[in-house]
């Protein structure tokens, strides 16, 4: 996987499933971080008050980082939370949540039961949900004289960037977002295109 590439879900979603009574109702849900996690659940569980148990499991940063929880809600260790998570990272998904609140049908499923119907909920919301490809990038602000406009423009669209604010006064002024993988051999193309005479500054990181 490329350094500044991750996947996460397209949009919010759900899906329910029933099992020997029990109702399984998912919600995946894009989180940028662990307040905004919270939020999520909270609202689920509000939503869901009524519900024998709203379970959830969410990953931040990549699969091979530590961003990420699990809850059983009292569910057996290991069959509610785990599964649900195992779901997100079997997708090798980023910033992403998913709750799932059950609603106890009168038959209880085994802890073998109780992973799958998780994990089976999970995957199902998390397909409605679609994916798509995000890359990490870096947001510059370019000033330059309006001579170099051309050979500026050119090499924005030669590295695939994307101009997210203009400014027009007596020089020219552009905020572009660039991959991060790219933003090194970006911002020195510009400095030799325009002969040094460009001003370059990075304004930030986006997620």
């Amino acid at each position: 996987m490329s350094e500044d590439l991750y996947y996460t879900i397209k949009n919010e979603a759900s899906a329910e499933l029933r099992v020997k009574g029990s109702r399984f109702v998912g919600y995946a849900g894009l989180v940028r971080d662990s307040k905004e996690a919270e939020a999520f659940i909270q609202k689920i569980s509000k939503k869901n008050h009524d519900a024998t148990h709203n379970c959830y499991g969410y990953r931040l940063g990549r699969c091979d980082d530590s961003s990420f929880r699990y809850y059983d809600d009292g569910e057996p260790s290991g069959t509610a939370g785990k599964p649900i998570l195992s779901a997100i990272d079997g997708r090798v998904l980023s910033y992403t949540i998913c709750v799932v609140s059950r609603y106890f049908g009168g038959t209880k499923l085994g802890t073998g039961g109780l992973s799958r119907a998780y994990h089976q909920c999970a995957a199902d919301v998390l397909e409605r949900a679609g994916i798509r490809k995000v890359y990490y990038t870096k947001i510059y602000r370019i000033i330059c004289s309006y001579e170099f406009t051309g050979r500026v423009m050119s090499l924005i669209d030669e590295f695939g960037c994307r101009v997210v604010g203009t400014h027009y006064s007596n020089e020219m002024e552009l905020e572009v977002e660039v991959r991060c993988s790219l933003a090194e051999k970006f911002t020195y193309e510009l400095k030799e295109r325009c002969c040094g005479n460009i001003s370059i500054m990075k304004s930030k990181e986006s997620v």
